[in-house]
């Protein structure tokens, strides 16, 4: 999915909860990958934790945009599913985990919950992306 949104120009990076220390090590071995995100906003850059928006907010800003309905948050956990809708309405994908139940993601504003990102492929177009190529 990221390489696909590369390909085809849409905007997109990461909002991590995670220091940017501990963001650049778990990425020390996907520098090729990690290098096509156009913006990576970390618990560093902000002052309120998830589920405040502001992470959200500082990203859709760092890519040239105000948050809003046509940014998407991929979460896997209720906390950053709020904290995404609550940056002005954004579209929320929720991820599966084991140890949350679904009605919490939804409860919390996800549009979709998914097992893995490949699922997400089906929604691709439903969601304003391009299409994988045939």
């Amino acid at each position: 999915l990221v390489r696909h949104l590369a390909a085809t120009g849409v905007p997109f990076g990461i909002a991590t909860s995670s220091s940017r220390k501990n963001f650049e090590l778990k990425m020390q071995h996907r520098q090729d990958w990690a290098k096509l995100f156009q913006a990576v906003i970390t618990g560093d850059d902000v002052t309120h934790g998830k589920p405040h928006p502001e992470i959200f907010e500082k990203a859709a800003r760092a890519l040239g945009s105000e948050p809003g309905p046509h940014c998407i948050v991929f979460e896997d956990a209720p906390a950053g599913v709020a904290s995404g809708f609550g940056a002005g309405g954004m579209r929320c994908v929720a991820l599966r985990n084991e140890f949350t139940e679904d009605d919490k993601y939804t409860d919390a504003g996800a549009e979709i919950v998914l097992n893995t990102m490949e699922e997400f492929d089906c929604y691709l177009e439903k969601f304003g992306l391009p299409p994988y190529a045939k």
